[in-house]
């Protein structure tokens, strides 16, 4: 069963939509609105994250809505973005558990870590909805990179 811990959004307030053909527009889906878009890109790696590590009160929370006090996983898409509103953000995934005890070198899998392969694809799902775009892969299976092109969000 995965957890489905929220936090305060960081970034920018892209969600879902779409770039215009020529790609100097973004039509944002939640206001209906069409935006301009920028000559800079952010960019976005994403990692696989302790939630232990994560910080105390978020690992209580994993530990406590879970049946067995399973220890929890998340991938996490550290972005990076040029507009100084945003700076560095991040954009997570749902928790899954894994089995306690494994070092840290061993590669995660779905067999003991179940629910790892469903909050990737959805982690991916809400990215490409969001205009990212794979641009490159590292070593582990998740560790991907996507670039998008920058929306000119409005002062507010």
């Amino acid at each position: 069963m995965m957890s489905r811990l929220t936090a305060e959004r960081t970034g920018p307030p892209q969600g879902p939509g779409h770039y215009s053909e020529d790609g100097r527009g973004w039509f944002d889906d939640a206001t209906r609105s069409w935006l301009p878009v920028g000559a800079d890109h952010d960019t976005l790696q994403i990692e696989l994250e302790d939630v232990n590590r994560a910080g105390w009160w978020v690992a209580v929370l994993a530990t406590l809505a879970s049946q067995s006090g399973n220890a929890y996983s998340r991938f996490v898409g550290r972005a990076q973005s040029t507009d100084p509103r945003w700076g560095n953000y991040e954009i997570r995934s749902a928790t899954f558990p894994r089995v306690r005890g494994l070092p840290d070198s061993m590669t995660p899998q779905e067999a003991w870590a179940p629910g790892m392969d469903e909050a990737l694809s959805e982690l991916r799902t809400r990215l490409t909805a969001e205009g990212w775009q794979r641009s490159g892969h590292g070593e582990a299976p998740w560790a991907e990179t996507y670039t998008r092109p920058m929306v000119l969000w409005p002062s507010t």
